[in-house]
């Protein structure tokens, strides 16, 4: 309802969407992708060469099964480079395909042994599973690649006549190095969120800011992923306590502050998930739904009446609607939305307060 990013705790679940749109705000969605596809590059390059060496595939399915990978990898890069940010069901198949990868080209090498150092590419796609998917993939993700690890090491164990205690070794760098580079990115990434939070909520109230306010509104017109469908902005609601001023003048501010709290509080709960709300600044709150005008009418009358009933203050309340259309607003229609319902709320207050007044399309 408030349009929050997801928990900003570590090891928190998914929220696909969010981050998307977060680096897309940012100007970072296209550098992200052209990491995701240095990263395919440079494991297709890997593969080749592994493919030129001694110690590499031997036999003709290995030699095809390490092949194929590189090839798909080049393809995979080519996807990131070419085509638009991916749904999130992409993303998820992505990664799926990426360790299976991975594990089948380590498996082909001639000395189990050489390909250990190749169970680092599991971090590179720890880190973007952590930093895009959350904490549930990602720890199918980490026991994935430590049994791939470990099975390797095994394998050494099995083939070759080797220094223990050196493999052994080598085996807590590697599971190390897999483990701590994602733990680590959704450490940071929580920070990020938390950051991203606090810039765009009112910390009185807990509701959106005015920057977050329009931030949430353009995410609605611009999805995450192009296959997912806009939201639209029908109507727009701006509320307007009615001689605040005189509450905090007779009672102090603290006692406003706790006012405040209470209106946001009712205010939430008489929307719906699908509403924005927002504290526009000092008494001022806004809503912003996707209801038709008569719906959105409703809306109003029952968040003025509740207020009038909670016995502190009253509330001035102006609606402005988009006119029936096919296509969702742009901004420049929001911006005329919120306007017009500031007007109209104005026009509310000049008439004595405590009423609602409708701006129709």
């Amino acid at each position: 309802m408030t349009g929050s990013p997801p928990s900003a705790r570590p090891f928190r679940a998914s929220d696909y969407s969010w981050i998307v749109l977060f680096l897309r705000s940012r100007s970072l969605q296209r550098p992200a992708q052209l990491g995701a596809a240095s990263g395919c590059i440079a494991f297709g390059v890997w593969a080749v060469f592994m493919m030129a060496s001694s110690l590499g595939p031997v036999s003709p399915v290995a030699v095809f099964v390490l092949a194929a990978a590189a090839s798909s990898t080049f393809v995979a890069a080519g996807s990131w480079i070419a085509r638009p940010w991916p749904s999130e069901r992409v993303s998820i198949v992505f990664v799926a395909g990426a360790v299976l990868i991975i594990a089948a080209s380590l498996f082909t090498f001639t000395e189990p042994a050489a390909a250990s150092p190749g169970t680092g590419w599991f971090a590179f796609i720890g880190v973007y599973v952590a930093f895009f998917h959350g904490a549930r993939l990602l720890i199918v993700h980490l026991c994935w690649a430590a049994a791939v690890t470990v099975v390797l090491f095994a394998l050494s164990l099995w083939t070759t006549d080797i220094d223990l205690w050196f493999y052994i070794s080598r085996l807590v760098v590697q599971l190390s190095v897999i483990g701590a580079a994602p733990i680590f990115t959704q450490i940071a990434e929580g920070a990020l969120r938390r950051g991203a939070h606090n810039s765009h909520h009112d910390p009185l109230t807990g509701l959106l800011n005015r920057r977050g306010f329009r931030a949430a509104v353009g995410d609605r017109m611009r999805p995450a992923c192009p296959t997912a469908a806009r939201v639209g902005i029908q109507a727009v609601l701006m509320i307007d306590l009615d001689r605040f001023k005189s509450v905090n003048d007779t009672h102090g501010h603290d006692h406003g502050d706790r006012v405040l709290r209470r209106i946001a509080r009712i205010v939430t709960e008489a929307c719906s998930d699908s509403e924005l709300v927002a504290r526009m600044g000092g008494e001022e709150f806004v809503v912003a739904t996707s209801l038709p005008v008569a719906t959105a009418t409703d809306l109003a009358e029952r968040i003025r009446q509740s207020i009038d009933r909670s016995g502190t203050v009253t509330a001035s309340v102006g609606l402005a609607s988009a006119a029936p259309s096919r296509t969702v607003p742009g901004a420049s229609d929001i911006d005329d939305l919120i306007t017009r319902a500031d007007q109209a709320m104005y026009r509310a207050k000049k008439s004595g307060g405590n009423r609602t007044v409708c701006d129709g399309p």
